[in-house]
């Protein structure tokens, strides 16, 4: 197993790349260019901790930032990532305000889920439930010997 590279484009990026057959094969050269740069030979910038790989890459003479990398892990990992403020973020990079927004997110989430669920499992035009489990059970009290 390999490593698996997170990245995003930007859409204003790429929005004229399906004009005409000529920019479609430019831009799908370039996209494919700025990928292979980001994930494996990205330029070098020094910053207060040293010399890091620059995790983003221009097409056509646009924007520096047109892909950006979010991350790399190997493919076996687990990792959560949030789209906040224009870009997508591991969790271990996120403010506590942004940890928070996720929390929140994420308990969203669970109570769609629940409420969902319970919809699913209530009887249909308020008929009777479907009884769960052996059909062949009597009701009332278990018989004592």
């Amino acid at each position: 197993m390999g490593n698996a590279y997170i990245l995003w484009i930007y859409e204003d990026a790429i929005r004229h790349a399906t004009l005409n057959e000529d920019a479609k094969a430019s831009y799908c050269k370039a996209v494919g260019e700025a990928v292979l740069k980001v994930c494996l030979e990205p330029d070098r910038e020094l910053s207060p901790s040293g010399i890091k790989p620059v995790p983003y890459a221009g097409i056509l003479q646009s924007n520096s930032n047109d892909v950006c990398l979010a991350g790399k892990q190997h493919s076996t990992w687990q990792q959560v990532y949030l789209w906040a403020g224009n870009c997508l973020t591991p969790l271990y990079d996120l403010t506590e305000e942004r940890l928070r927004d996720a929390k929140c997110l994420v308990e969203d989430e669970l109570k769609r889920r629940r409420h969902r669920s319970a919809e699913q499992d209530a009887p249909p035009n308020g008929g009777p439930a479907t009884r769960l489990g052996n059909s062949a059970a009597t009701e009332g009290p278990p018989s004592v010997n």
